[in-house]
């Protein structure tokens, strides 16, 4: 459930705002707890960090 909530993201809302929303859903105490809980791993943040760019 918590992994298509965050992956149903919108366009302009922020993956951020979903996570923070998972988070408090689910009663985690940290975010970190929900990225854990959803399987989204270092790996997968770095490979979207590497095609991120400001300027587009």
């Amino acid at each position: 459930m918590g992994y298509v909530i965050v992956c149903s993201n919108q366009e302009n809302d922020p993956i951020t705002k979903d996570i923070a929303m998972l988070q408090r859903i689910l009663h985690h105490s940290h975010p970190s707890v929900t990225l854990r809980y959803i399987d989204i791993t270092e790996e997968e943040t770095n490979n979207v960090l590497k095609h991120f760019s400001v300027f587009h």
